[in-house]
């Protein structure tokens, strides 16, 4: 078993194992009780998984560099076509089509890279494996070689697991990463396929022996490739911290893998063979009660009637101020546009009495939006407040209670997105 313990030195971490014993000094029921102080190792695992995070988004950047360009290349080329369209008298709407179409792609990049790099404290949830593979797709493609194909296998209806939704990207980009580097500059395949397992005692002991896993179903991930393979004495020293066999000496994971595979109570097995390839297969036990999802009430976005008065708009960027400025007004509501969180602060003490509704941005100067989000709800507990933030939804403060008039909105966002944010949030009954 591990445990904590606090001690003089501070909180320390332990690895022990009971056995029970009849010694011949003593009649009575004895237990060995053996224990081994593992903070050290567990910090300096720690350290080398945050280190690995970051060198692997640096592997990233080249690839999603390159990807935008193509998106901002699609986009500025029919905003050209659009503007040739009005001056022509012909229809735009084709091209403005094409292009909320590119924004959404990177948008959806954008998203995946902030979930990817958010958060360096462990959050275990309920994850659906083969959502996660399909929602990494694109930063899978950008891992590796545009030789290297890659290959999407999952076997449907697969029960969630319980995990940390980043730590758990971070292993399955780390093997495609290494799987693309095993192949190198020559066309060939990686593939990742779901499957669901049932694995008893036998086969835990004979396949992953020393691993401390219960029987139990799993669902397994297995990423292969034709690359070069590992030999044997490769193989044996893989998870060694800081080993590596590139020249550059990234050594992407594998030991922070063992690490993250072990906090989730998950196993792991590697078969390569030079010349051949290696298949890394990963265990995750899964849910046996998932909890259901929550069911979205869709009707309140119908109650357009709510949509008046004034609105207060905190944005400190200018053009999209402007921008929600609009939006909000054809909705129905008179924005109160301000610049930071200061000056939001300072309209809203002025405009208290009028102000129906706040669209509110989380990173501004002077004063966050977290900051001007709890003084506002100390003043007034029952006005809606729509948050909004570029970053990922980790950001938002706690709420202040389950009835709470407030929601969040992900930038970037659309005109009918922010409408039916507004509209459902004013819909909702007051206390």
């Amino acid at each position: 078993m591990d445990y904590s313990l606090n001690t003089p030195r501070g909180l320390l971490r332990f690895e022990a194992r009971a056995i029970p014993m009849e010694p011949d000094f003593d009649p009575s029921p004895s237990v060995l009780w053996a224990a081994r102080d593992i903070t050290e190792r567990e910090n300096q695992e720690a350290a080398l998984r945050q280190s690995q995070k970051l060198e692997s988004l640096g592997l990233l950047a080249g690839g999603i560099a390159h990807d935008f360009n193509n998106l901002l290349t699609a986009i500025l080329g029919h905003v050209s076509l659009g503007r040739l369209a009005l001056e022509e008298g012909r229809d735009p709407a084709r091209h403005l089509d094409h292009m909320e179409g590119s924004i959404r792609l990177a948008a959806d990049l954008a998203r995946r890279l902030l979930a990817y790099s958010g958060r360096t404290s462990p959050e275990v949830q309920s994850l659906d494996l083969n959502a996660l593979v399909r929602d990494m797709s694109a930063l899978l493609g950008v891992s590796h070689s545009k030789l290297v194909r890659l290959e999407v296998d999952l076997e449907p209806d697969l029960p969630p697991v319980q995990g940390d939704q980043v730590q758990v990207q971070q292993v399955i980009l780390n093997l495609v990463t290494n799987a693309g580097e095993a192949i190198g500059e020559r066309p060939g395949r990686v593939r990742l396929r779901t499957r669901l397992s049932r694995l008893d005692s036998g086969l835990l002991d004979q396949r992953m022996p020393a691993q401390d896993l219960a029987p139990g179903t799993f669902v397994t991930l297995a990423v292969e490739d034709d690359g070069c393979g590992m030999t044997e004495e490769v193989l044996a020293r893989i998870f060694d911290p800081f080993f590596t066999t590139k020249n550059a000496g990234r050594g992407l994971g594998l030991s922070a893998l063992r690490g993250i595979l072990r906090t989730h109570h998950a196993g792991f097995e590697i078969a390569s063979r030079v010349g051949q390839g290696t298949t890394v297969t990963l265990h995750f036990p899964a849910e046996e009660d998932p909890a259901p999802a929550p069911v979205v009430d869709a009707g309140a976005a119908g109650a357009r009637s709510a949509a008046w008065g004034t609105l207060l708009l905190a944005e400190d960027e200018p053009t999209i101020r402007d921008l929600a400025a609009q939006m909000v007004e054809r909705i129905g509501f008179q924005p109160l546009p301000a610049e930071d969180g200061e000056a939001a602060w300072t309209l809203f003490q002025a405009h208290r009495e009028a102000i129906r509704a706040v669209l509110l941005d989380l990173t501004m100067p002077r004063r966050s939006g977290a900051e001007v989000y709890a003084l506002i709800r100390a003043l007034d507990p029952g006005l809606p407040i729509l948050l909004c933030s570029g970053y990922s939804r980790e950001a938002v403060p706690d709420a202040q209670g389950p009835d709470e008039p407030r929601g969040f909105l992900q930038k970037p966002f659309s005109f009918a997105q922010l409408e039916a944010a507004l509209l459902e949030l004013m819909a909702r009954p007051t206390a």
